[in-house]
């Protein structure tokens, strides 16, 4: 898949594992192992079956967003970089032509 990043502080924080390192401490080593599962695989259609990445459309303020998980209570957030979005037949999302993300962050859920 091929990965952009929604602003230059969200893209040196990830594409440098020294700077991963800085930022989110002990939550480096998964954030870049989910970044790596994302550029590996080749459409949304294998990280929805992905069991552990409990990849997932947000409802709600975040619409439109999609999520994967890191960490207990701690997701990587993005956006599908298609436009116009792939559509099948029936009217919904072809997941398996979604082949390009957007990163715009992380969602840190309250306990």
């Amino acid at each position: 898949m091929t990965i952009a990043f929604n602003d230059q502080k969200i893209e040196k924080q990830l594409t440098s594992y020294e700077e991963l390192l800085k930022v989110f401490g002990l939550k480096a080593k998964k954030i870049a192992q989910r970044l790596a599962e994302i550029k590996d695989a080749p459409n949304l259609m294998v990280l929805q079956k992905l069991p552990a990445l409990k990849c997932r459309q947000l409802t709600g303020n975040t619409r439109g967003k999609w999520a994967i998980h890191v960490l207990p209570n701690f997701y990587l957030i993005f956006l599908l970089n298609h436009n116009p979005l792939p559509i099948n037949t029936e009217g919904s999302l072809n997941v398996e032509q979604v082949t390009a993300v957007n990163i715009v962050g992380f969602l840190k859920l309250a306990r």
